[in-house]
């Protein structure tokens, strides 16, 4: 069955599921409550486990708004470095939009923030496990096993082609913001 990770606590006190698999911090309120997380998909899963996070924005609307991809990974840039320097406004962010509660926004910082999200470098190498670039690798990998676990557990019809996949994930705005940050520095 397929419900909504916030409602997990109350599916397992009135008996109706006895196993689930959310993502965090919905797994960590779980915790908070004194249920137990078995695994973690990096646990189980090659290349640090196949939950990326992504920013996605529809092709058409891109097409139309060229500038917005560069933006977003400006923005990106900036609240990881305003995160960098100040951790508590994550925190307060997660707790607050999330409606969670301080302890496991902290837990969720701890666990998924930021000194453990891949650089922009790291997205843009073929090799890395969260390459933009490789074909058949990084966030393309991730984002094709997840369309078959999402698949086969009924939540969506059909996984995605590779081909679908490929023509989704492109670098191009995070090339541009760090060539604009080269150049910025150089003058």
């Amino acid at each position: 069955m397929n419900i909504a990770p916030p409602l997990y606590a109350n599916a397992f006190a009135s008996g109706s599921i006895q196993a689930g698999i959310a993502w965090s911090p919905y797994s960590l309120a779980l915790v908070e409550q004194g249920y137990k997380v078995v695994n973690w998909d990096p646990d189980y899963t090659p290349d640090n486990g196949i939950c990326p996070g992504l920013t996605a924005v529809r092709a058409d609307f891109l097409a139309k708004h060229p500038e917005l991809g560069i933006r977003l990974a400006q923005v990106n840039a900036m609240a990881r470095d305003a995160i960098a320097k100040n951790p508590q406004l994550a925190i307060d962010a997660l707790s607050k939009y999330l409606s969670i509660s301080k302890a496991v926004a902290k837990a969720s910082y701890e666990r998924e923030c930021c000194e453990r999200l891949p650089t922009f470098a790291e997205q843009l190498d073929a090799g890395s496990p969260y390459s933009l670039t490789s074909p058949d690798g990084g966030l393309a990998k991730k984002l094709f096993r997840a369309s078959q676990e999402l698949a086969d557990a009924g939540t969506i019809p059909a996984p995605l082609s590779w081909e679908v996949i490929r023509e989704a994930v492109d670098p191009s705005a995070i090339r541009a913001y760090l060539t604009s940050t080269k150049d910025a520095a150089a003058n």
